[in-house]
């Protein structure tokens, strides 16, 4: 069987500001220039499975 692996935003202050499909992260849009600070927080969980045995996270 193929592994499969999925993934989902699950917590991060900034978490608001991102969208995950698939893969692929993608960031909301913000004026650079009035946020000094360009660190963000956000925290994604994968889950790697194998069918028929189960997921681990």
């Amino acid at each position: 069987a193929n592994p499969i692996i999925t993934f989902a935003i699950v917590d991060g202050l900034d978490s608001k500001k991102f969208t995950l499909v698939g893969d692929k992260l993608t960031f909301e849009a913000t004026d650079f220039e009035a946020r000094k600070n360009a660190t963000y927080h956000v925290k994604i969980r994968s889950t790697f499975s194998i069918p028929p045995y189960g997921a681990l996270t």
